[in-house]
């Protein structure tokens, strides 16, 4: 996340067009204002400022501080790019404790229940200095007893609230 660029334009302005124009067409087209605030980009972000050995709870609450003030930012700058929205109501963020639940609870409901979790798989590392993975011979890997989970999802394609396939929505 950051300031509005052209990018940020190039995604926004032609989906404030299509929500204009439905409108003009009379029908009961809304944007509703989503931030995915999750993510390698605002912890690269973090990291820069603040360095890379901090605690996980100061990284989550220095994340979730800066994805914040960045929603701030863009946001203003889409209402002076006359982008129509519901911005008096709180937006989605991904960032939201209640999102993040239903996300897990549609994890466990996509992914546990129909089987797609598995013991076995290794995970794979990255290296922010190379920005590049590992060799496989670079790692060497030990065994462990483990509370963590890694999953792994085949990606459909990029999907916002309004458009998420009904069988990953929550209820």
């Amino acid at each position: 996340m950051a300031r509005s660029s052209i990018g940020h334009a190039a995604n926004k302005i032609p989906k404030d067009m299509i929500v204009k124009t439905r409108q003009l067409k009379g029908m009961d087209a809304q944007y509703i204002p989503g931030w995915d605030c999750h993510g390698l980009p605002i912890e690269n972000a973090i990291e820069k400022l603040h360095g890379r050995n901090l605690q996980r709870d100061d990284m989550q609450a220095k994340s979730r501080a800066y994805a914040t003030e960045q929603i701030d930012q863009q946001r203003a700058d889409f209402k002076r790019l006359g982008v129509l929205g519901q911005w008096e109501q709180p937006p989605y963020r991904t960032m939201d404790f209640r999102n993040e639940a239903d996300e897990i609870r549609s994890l466990q409901t996509v992914v546990v229940e129909r089987g797609f979790a598995y013991r076995g798989l290794k995970p794979v590392y990255w290296c922010f200095d190379c920005v590049s993975s590992p060799a496989e011979f670079e790692i060497e890997y030990a065994d462990k007893k483990s509370d963590t989970l890694d999953v792994a999802l085949k990606r459909l394609r990029q999907t916002s609230p309004c458009c998420t396939p009904s069988f990953l929505a929550p209820d």
